[in-house]
């Protein structure tokens, strides 16, 4: 007896969520590990990836070569939205008495089912692009999640 694996296209809808958690956009598939990401999206298909609190989800030695096989199956010109908690936020606003030590861990083990390896910076996510052929549109912070966002574009 053997099993056969039919492998489904996702076709047109190339509009990926990658995180541990699931989307509420229903116009996006949600992914939630990499092999899965590598096995269903091919190079150059995908036409916007957000990639929310994912990265995280990698020992800080994985990051780069996550992030050049997420540029790997973009279009030309297609983008890609990075949301990480940022380290440095966090600290400030830890050390300014601005969050409390249990809204610092809230933050950061939200959900039972994620498993953080690492907590970036703003500064370690842009260095990380620099060397692709990502081109940087926008980036800010969200103190009261002590997020920080990248929004970029492939260029080539």
């Amino acid at each position: 007896m053997f099993f056969i694996t039919l492998w489904k296209p996702l076709g047109d809808k190339m509009r990926i969520y990658l995180s541990q958690k699931e989307s509420t956009d229903s116009s996006l598939i949600s992914i939630s590990n990499i092999s899965t990401f590598n096995d269903s999206v091919l190079d150059a298909e995908a036409k916007l990836i957000i990639a929310d609190s994912f990265l995280s989800s990698f020992t800080i030695n994985e990051v780069k070569q996550v992030i050049n096989l997420i540029v790997k199956k973009m279009r030309i010109g297609s983008e890609l939205i990075i949301i990480e908690q940022d380290l440095d936020l966090l600290s400030m606003k830890y050390f300014r008495d601005e969050i409390s030590l249990d809204y610092f861990n809230t933050l950061l083990f939200q959900s039972p089912s994620r498993s953080i390896k690492n907590i970036l910076t703003g500064e370690f996510i842009r260095e990380a692009i620099s060397s692709s052929s990502l081109k940087i549109e926008e980036q800010n912070f969200d103190e009261n999640l002590c997020t920080y966002t990248i929004k970029v574009r492939r260029s080539s």
